[in-house]
């Protein structure tokens, strides 16, 4: 219990540190937190273009996810992302476009200013226990 607590401590103050793009640049692994491999349905929320995006997870961490997606948002845009019973807040920190091909774009999701109620959520997600 004690290391649970001090993963959504630690989470819920990563969540609210600004993410700098200087960052993207230099190749090494940023990830905090353990991702799990989680393939679920999401709907991906950008404010800013007022558009929304049917897409699909493919990883998810305390601290982030990736997502696959049919849309090329640029980095640094402010997304809401909403899967199973969660609805959160992040920041595009890396986006794979796959040029001419028809694939969707590649995201890496850092999460931004989430609660503690949707960490504990979250944490129950990524250990497999129903919510």
């Amino acid at each position: 219990m004690m290391s649970a607590l001090v993963d959504i401590f630690l989470a819920h103050r990563h969540s609210r540190q600004t993410w700098d793009p200087t960052q993207a640049g230099l190749g090494k692994e940023r990830r905090i937190f353990l991702r799990k491999a989680l393939t679920v349905p999401c709907k991906m929320d950008n404010p800013l273009y007022g558009l929304e995006s049917e897409g699909s997870t493919t990883n998810v961490s305390l601290g982030g996810m990736g997502l696959i997606a049919p849309v090329s948002w640029p980095e640094g845009s402010q997304v809401k992302v909403r899967f199973e019973s969660l609805h959160l807040s992040g920041m595009v920190v890396y986006r794979q476009d796959p040029g001419m091909s028809q694939e969707p774009c590649r995201y890496g999701i850092k999460f931004q200013k989430l609660s503690i109620r949707d960490l504990f959520k979250l944490r129950s997600i990524i250990h497999g226990r129903s919510l």
